[in-house]
């Protein structure tokens, strides 16, 4: 996946030493494949616009650069030293898919691999994707946008205002609760 690197703004994938992740707490788990939230200590490697070799912009010369402290999804692939390497290497490939919300493309960025010591089991690291203030995945990844988050504050700001008209409330309030998008207009 290195050598697939095709713009700075790409994320290098590597081999991430497991050590480097820490607050590890599980999320979710299903059939083959349990899934935690960590915070990784080193961080991605990323190729940062400011960075370069010498004074001369030269694009082929900038320096990859480490985000330290960067929250990342672990997604565990239970049992998977017992599989094939082939199988493995599919579901890694399939852990960057795009997902499509609303219209929009979302692609995962995988940052690496590591295998857990104990288990031995591979662990693909992923950018998280996760809501911050209630848990669910983002409704529009690129922005960060969570439609229950922000459905949960019309909610609670309906009892802050009054049209003194109750019909007209009500279609407001119906309104703000038909939004799918962070780019949607809230009718007020």
């Amino acid at each position: 996946m290195q050598l697939k690197i095709n713009h700075y703004k790409d994320i290098i994938v590597e081999w991430i030493p497991y050590n480097q992740f820490i607050d590890i707490k599980e999320i979710a788990k299903f059939d083959f494949t349990t899934f935690y939230s960590a915070i990784w200590s080193d961080g991605p490697l990323i190729y940062n616009n400011d960075c370069y070799n010498d004074d001369i912009y030269d694009e082929y010369k900038r320096v990859p650069k480490r985000v330290s402290n960067e929250k990342a999804i672990l997604k565990c692939l239970d049992n998977s030293q017992n599989n094939s390497n082939e199988l493995f290497l599919d579901e890694a490939g399939a852990a960057r898919t795009c997902l499509i919300n609303n219209g929009n493309i979302d692609r995962i960025t995988i940052y690496g691999i590591f295998q857990e010591p104990s288990t031995k089991d591979y662990i693909i690291v992923i950018k998280d994707c996760y809501c911050a203030k209630c848990g669910d995945r983002y409704t529009d990844l690129c922005y960060k946008w969570c439609k229950p988050c922000q459905v949960n504050y019309l909610k609670q700001n309906f009892a802050n205002w009054t049209s003194e008209n109750e019909i007209i409330d009500e279609f407001i309030q119906e309104m703000q609760l038909k939004i799918e998008s962070y780019k949607d207009i809230i009718v007020e």
